[in-house]
């Protein structure tokens, strides 16, 4: 499918298609993916992806609010768990430690965000995001508000999302 991704625009449009469904509305993913299934290409490995996608996501194998982002607020992404992640095994040094090391690490850890959150109470200023990731977050957030007030329809709106 790799290849078909490259060379073929409909098989591109329809991954694409496929990676913003989490950013609909949940009462619009069913109308959506209707539209996007009548203009998919027909080959063995778009129905592949497209079955997957209606059994695991529309049809539900995982309930559609655990998975669409629509209306949550926060990270739509784990990465800031793997940056945390990181950081502790930077902190460790070795690959299977002790429980007490384990422990002395958690302790400095909680420590260290204590100190973060009297200085964040008595007005001290938080870290904030990349600008690359502010924008994008601005994005969203007026191409929703286009959404619900009817500026935009849902075809128009997963169009623009996925730019």
């Amino acid at each position: 499918m790799q290849t078909q991704y490259k060379d073929v625009p409909d098989v591109n449009k329809l991954v694409h298609r496929a990676a913003a469904e989490p950013l609909l509305p949940l009462y619009r993913l069913e109308d959506y993916w209707l539209h996007a299934l009548k203009n998919a290409p027909q080959s063995n490995a778009c129905n592949k992806l497209t079955n997957y996608l209606i059994l695991t996501l529309i049809e539900g194998r995982y309930p559609q609010p655990t998975w669409n982002y629509h209306q949550r607020q926060g990270p739509r992404t784990n990465n800031h768990l793997d940056g945390w992640h990181n950081k502790l095994k930077k902190r460790v040094k070795t690959a299977h430690p002790n429980i007490f090391e384990i422990i002395n690490m958690f302790k400095k850890e909680q420590a260290a965000n204590g100190v973060k959150k009297v200085q964040y109470a008595a007005g001290g200023n938080m870290r904030r995001k990349a600008k690359k990731y502010r924008e994008i977050e601005e994005r969203f957030t007026t191409l929703k508000e286009t959404l619900h007030n009817g500026t935009t329809d849902y075809i128009h709106y997963n169009v623009l999302i996925q730019k």
